[in-house]
This record gives structure tokens, C-alpha cells and sequence, in this order.
């Protein structure tokens, strides 16, 4: 009995040594029941800081002279274009009447009571759109010109040409064209925008060095009706002796180019200047009734603008005159810029 009652207990007390040594392991295993509970944590601050860069999205609007025009739709590809690699908000907006102030400053009282965080501007007319230049500055709303000048207050950046310079280039590169003798005729854009007078200025600047050149400037108002109208004009007055046309905006070189076939000038015997390159102008470019025309940019000039109200908004410095490049194009280097 004795020996039995001294191997009962020797086994229990090996089973109690055994349980002690083992208790550790499983506590040991307790913190790891507690784990999804740290995840869940970290997913929530995950969250937390999700939410908290979605509320820094910006609203930035787009408002250019018109959506008819396909330079201007160039514009409208760059912003978005912007929008989506910056991740904002983006509205295009622009006069149902093409170039219409009026409409324009509207557009900018509406975008005020919409609240939004900045605004991208293509004046239809640079000293007219101050009064809604006021409004914006009242509002506390940036705004970026983009391509063309305004006034009447505070800006934050001028994206785009140095339109006096380019036209002054514009001058030299048509007269040396034209050996620097002959009748020329500038069609003008919106007398009052920044980029037609601009450029015109700096065209008939650069012509006076050449005392050869007979030069005469008429607006055409970026229209191409209009445009046609005063080349026939032109040729009929100096009895088809017209040797160099050159337009200071898209749209108008083209239907220039028509007149001068309906009035019987072969186009060997012109030289017709266009600016920007849109479709028509490529186009115009490829069949030889254009010889020539300017690239600005313009869906660069967009993007810069955008992306200068972006880096504004997030407390960045943006210097107050971004330049977009100038190129001079015709046929041997139009694949380069098509």
C-alpha cells in the first residue's frame, strides 16, 4: 500500500510540474488573440487620414474667350489634363456668344457664389474685364491669366506669351520671306485684347526697319468671314499686287488663303502666315495654301495655369510670369508639332 500511495503521489506531483511548465507558453500565446485589434486600429487611422486628403481637393474653374474654336479646346484639354494628373475639380466655362465680355464677367459672378477655389482667365477683353477682376479680388478668389492679360486688380501669374516680343519676331521672319520689299497685310484679332494688340504692335514695330514693306493692319476680329472679306478688299484694292498675308490668331490665315485663289493670285506667288497650330492650319500647311504658322502652346499654357492655382492654394510661391515656348512651323518641321 505504501509503495502504491508513494507512486500516486510521485505522478501527480510530475502531472502538476508538467502543467506549470506549459502555462507560460499559453500565455504567451494570449497577446496574439489581441492582434486584430491593433489592425483595426491602424485601418482606422488609415481612414482617418484618407478622409483628411480628400477635404484638400480643390474646385478650380477654367474660363476661356469661346468653345468654337479649336485652339481654345486645346486649352480645355490641357486644364483637364491638369485636373486629372493633380486630382482637383475642374469646370470649363465660356460666353455662349463667342468673345462676349458681358457673358464672361457673368461667368465669373456665378463662379463666385459657387465658391470656388480659384480661377484660370482668358479675357475676351483686357481693359473691359477689370470690373470682374474687382469682384474676384473682393471674394478673396485667385485668379491666373491664362494666355491673355487682364486688369483692374490683383493677379496671381500671367501664363503664356510674350505677345510684343513674338510679334516683333513674327515681323523679321515674314520680311525676311518676303526679301524685304512687297505689300503685306495683317489681319488683327479683338481690337482691346492684350494678344491681338500685342502682337500686332510688335509686327508693325519690327516692319518699319524695312522701308520696302508697304504694311497695313485691319481687325478681322478672329473671324474667318471677316477675314476673307478684307483679303478680297486688300487684293482688289491693290489690284492683286498683295505679297505676304499674315493673321495674328487661328482661323483667319485659312480663309485668307481662300480668298486669294477666288481672286485668281496663284499661291506661288504669296506668302500667307498663320499663328497657333490647330487642325485646319496642319492641313493648310500639308496642301501649300499656308506656308507657315506659330506654335504657343496653348494646352501647355492651361496646364501651367491650373497648376499654378494648385501649388497656390497648397501655400507654394508661383512666380507672377510662367512662359509657355514659341516655335515658328511649316512644313519641314510641322511632324514635330502636329
Amino acid at each position: 500500500m505504501k509503495k502504491t500511495t508513494i507512486l500516486v503521489t510521485i505522478l501527480i506531483a510530475f502531472a502538476l510540474i508538467l502543467g506549470a511548465c506549459t502555462m507560460p507558453e499559453e500565455a504567451a500565446e494570449a497577446p496574439a488573440e489581441e492582434a486584430p485589434a491593433a489592425e483595426e486600429v491602424v485601418e482606422e487611422e488609415v481612414m482617418e487620414e484618407e478622409v483628411a486628403e480628400e477635404a484638400e481637393v480643390y474646385d478650380i474653374a477654367i474660363v476661356v474667350k469661346n468653345f468654337a474654336s479649336s485652339f481654345w479646346a486645346q486649352h480645355v484639354e490641357g486644364a483637364e489634363k491638369a485636373a486629372a494628373d493633380l486630382g482637383i475639380n475642374l469646370t470649363s466655362h465660356a460666353p455662349e456668344k463667342p468673345e462676349n465680355i458681358e457673358e464672361q464677367i457673368a461667368i465669373l459672378e456665378d463662379l463666385i457664389t459657387a465658391g470656388v477655389d480659384c480661377i484660370a482667365l482668358a479675357p475676351t477683353n483686357t481693359e473691359a474685364i477689370a470690373a470682374g477682376i474687382v469682384k474676384l479680388n473682393d471674394a478673396g478668389i485667385p485668379v491666373v491669366y491664362d494666355n491673355t492679360m487682364g486688369s483692374g486688380g490683383d493677379y496671381l501669374a500671367y501664363v503664356g506669351i510674350d505677345n510684343y516680343d513674338v510679334g516683333m519676331q513674327l515681323g523679321d521672319y515674314v520680311a525676311e520671306l518676303m526679301g524685304e520689299e512687297g505689300n503685306l497685310l495683317l489681319l488683327e484679332g479683338v481690337p482691346g485684347q492684350s494678344t491681338s494688340d500685342l502682337r500686332s504692335n510688335g509686327v508693325e514695330d519690327a516692319l518699319a526697319k524695312y522701308p520696302n514693306i508697304t504694311f497695313s493692319r485691319v481687325p478681322a476680329e478672329w473671324d474667318a468671314t471677316k477675314a476673307y472679306d478684307i483679303t478680297t478688299n486688300e487684293l482688289t484694292k491693290l489690284g492683286g499686287q498683295l505679297d505676304a498675308i499674315i493673321a495674328a490668331g487661328a482661323g483667319m490665315s485659312e480663309s485668307a488663303a481662300e480668298a486669294v485663289t477666288a481672286f485668281g493670285v496663284s499661291m506661288d506667288d504669296i506668302i500667307i502666315g498663320s499663328f497657333d497650330v490647330t487642325p485646319a492650319v496642319v492641313e493648310a500647311i500639308e496642301k501649300g495654301s499656308v506656308d507657315f504658322t506659330i506654335n504657343q502652346q496653348p494646352s501647355m499654357q492651361a496646364y501651367f495655369s491650373i497648376e499654378a492655382c494648385v501649388k497656390h492654394l497648397n501655400g507654394e510661391e508661383v512666380p507672377e510670369n510662367i512662359p509657355s515656348p514659341v516655335a515658328f512651323v511649316n512644313l519641314e518641321n510641322l511632324d514635330e508639332h502636329k
